[in-house]
């Protein structure tokens, strides 16, 4: 280490210490940091995309230091091993495990030993990274470095650093620590995120509208910026500046858009599809849809003023060591682990955009069930999924469910002319079980499926897919408060039915009963615990009757394991449950 820093330092616990430099004041609370230090001692795979450790979520906070969304921030782009890396707050380690995984020389600093110390523990048998305790503007370091990792630290730089203006002190000092082409990568919370208008109390102040309102309540708080605010201030020591934009946000993303791909028609519905309001501490009750509210927003061309948050990478010549090889990336990892997808956003050689899926880990597949997935591209069709329109639809006062349902006519006729009939039964392949309507657009006045990733090994009755259609939109309305009369109902399964009238379609008990079986079954087959626990309080929705209840205990069983790995949520639903098999009997 004294090729790498001049100041005296000693070694604690395999984590480095600056001597007579006090260590920062902050912490997630001891609690948390013991359970985090009991979990990475237990755990076999470390690694930034490990499973195991996600499957041992248990709340917020473990969540943002365990799950794999968190390196999902950098896998999609390249980058140039041999580059020198500091990380600056560090944390307890999550991001620094994937900068170890791809670089050769990485120097991670944190200002809590506590938490250098979990950072350590994450990265054990690394000799690539050395992880520094201590105040980063306080270390004099030897040797410039080409990259700088700075994630959800520059907010912060009012409170720990003593300057004019902090937030400039730190970019001069970024910038005077960097090689002459090196590079800063900043994650940081947009000010004028969507999420703050909808009822988000502000991440940091925890006071709802404050960032919006210019933070005139703190002086000595962390402190976002707009988009042409912090472009503005990078632009003082950086020539070229390039944004990208994370949803949720880039603490747990899921997707990862580039600037140009905020341009492509319907984009907004992909967006919201991975922007909904998390289920944590700093959300309150939405004050308006999110969805409808992007796609005005995307008319309007400022999908990125209103981005919850950005990932910004800003070169002192250029940024061409660090690569972003598509226009898109978002990744479905709340599967189980041989089901888990990534989808590429790509410009095509006939200058098309295209959406190829990939399969993370085909070698974890379990052949042995009845669900397969498999690798598929797709044409982007612009505008959006009939779903989209339905959700629209959805809130008109005088709507009638024949009006409301006309547009699906010709996903009806589409089904009709690729179903078959066998024992005088209607049945569809089983590649078309996700031919529901939220991956159904139109195109030249006919339906077009896109997204064929899924593969039920056997036929489906055309019923249980006009079922699963249904259910798939209701469950996508199921919130909104001021919706039409006509879909307000105390049983989904009349109204299903209903719907299904307006397809000149007759469901039947039976038809319900093999629904829920199907439904149960591929849950059990490709979903994560988590997920199975949404998918469970959904199902409830349906039973009204006593020959459903069996269903009911039988899916019970996947309690079992929930309620070790999420014990509020799994003890919140099974009360639900409960309560509406209660109902069901009196009923």
């Amino acid at each position: 280490m004294d090729k790498i820093v001049k100041n005296k330092i000693f070694l604690d616990r395999g984590v480095w210490r600056l001597e007579d430099k006090e260590e920062i004041d902050y912490s997630d609370g001891i609690e948390h940091e013991k359970f985090i230090k009991k979990i990475l001692l237990q755990t076999n795979n470390l690694s930034s995309d490990s499973d195991e450790l996600t499957e041992k979520v248990k709340d917020w906070t473990s969540e943002y230091h365990l799950s794999k969304k968190r390196s999902q921030l950098l896998k999609g782009f390249l980058f140039d091993p041999s580059k020198r890396v500091l990380e600056v707050g560090c944390g307890c380690g999550a991001i620094t495990r994937f900068l170890g995984e791809n670089f050769n020389e990485v120097v991670s600093v944190e200002g809590t030993f506590a938490r250098a110390e979990l950072a350590r523990l994450r990265t054990q048998g690394m000799e690539s990274v050395n992880i520094i305790n201590g105040p980063f503007q306080s270390i004099d370091f030897q040797k410039k470095f080409d990259l700088i990792i700075c994630i959800g630290v520059f907010e912060y730089s009012s409170s720990f650093i003593d300057a004019k203006d902090p937030h400039d002190e730190v970019l001069r000092y970024f910038s005077e620590i960097l090689s002459p082409d090196g590079i800063v990568l900043i994650a940081i919370e947009n000010q004028f995120g969507l999420k703050y208008f909808s009822s988000s109390k502000e991440d940091h102040t925890s006071v709802m509208f404050d960032g919006i309102e210019g933070y005139p309540r703190f002086t000595d708080k962390a402190k976002t910026f707009g988009i042409e605010e912090i472009k503005k201030r990078l632009a003082i020591y950086f020539e070229e500046i390039k944004f990208f934009f994370p949803y949720p946000d880039y603490k747990i993303p899921s997707c990862i858009l580039s600037e140009n791909a905020l341009n492509i028609e319907g984009i907004s519905e992909l967006i919201s599809g991975h922007s909904k309001s998390r289920d944590n501490e700093y959300f309150a009750e939405q004050l308006f849809d999110e969805q409808l509210v992007l796609a005005q927003i995307e008319k309007n061309k400022k999908l990125d003023f209103f981005s919850n948050s950005f990932l910004i990478i800003a070169g002192k010549k250029n940024i061409e060591a660090i690569k972003f090889p598509q226009e898109g990336l978002f990744f479905n990892s709340n599967r189980k682990t041989g089901f888990q997808t990534v989808s590429k956003i790509e410009v095509g050689l006939d200058e098309e955009i295209y959406v190829n899926k990939f399969i993370e880990n085909k070698k974890h597949q379990d052949i042995s069930i009845n669900a397969e997935i498999r690798e598929c591209r797709d044409r982007w069709i612009k505008g959006y999924s009939l779903q989209a329109q339905l959700f629209k639809g959805a809130r008109i006062k005088d709507n009638s469910l024949e009006k409301l349902f006309k547009p699906c006519k010709l996903w009806t006729e589409k089904i009709d002319e690729l179903c078959e009939v066998v024992n005088g039964v209607r049945v569809i392949d089983g590649s078309y079980i996700d031919f529901i309507w939220r991956n159904t657009f139109f195109s030249d006045g006919e339906a077009v499926f896109i997204d064929r990733e899924w593969v039920w090994k056997s036929k489906i009755e055309i019923n249980v897919l006009v079922i699963r259609a249904i259910f798939y939109f209701l469950l996508s309305i199921k919130d909104i408060k001021d919706k039409s009369l006509v879909l307000s109902t105390n049983s989904y399964k009349s109204l299903i039915k209903k719907i299904a009238n307006t397809q000149d379609i007759k469901l039947t008990n039976q038809d319900f009963h093999k629904f829920y079986e199907l439904e149960t079954s591929f849950s059990r087959a490709t979903s994560s615990v988590s997920k199975r626990i949404s998918y469970s309080k959904l199902f409830l929705n349906f039973y009204t009757t006593y020959t459903s209840l069996f269903l009911t205990v039988k899916y019970v069983k996947n309690w079992s394991r929930a309620i070790v790995l999420f014990p509020k949520k799994a003890i919140s639903s099974l009360v639900s449950l409960l309560y509406k098999i209660f109902k069901a009997v009196r009923g």
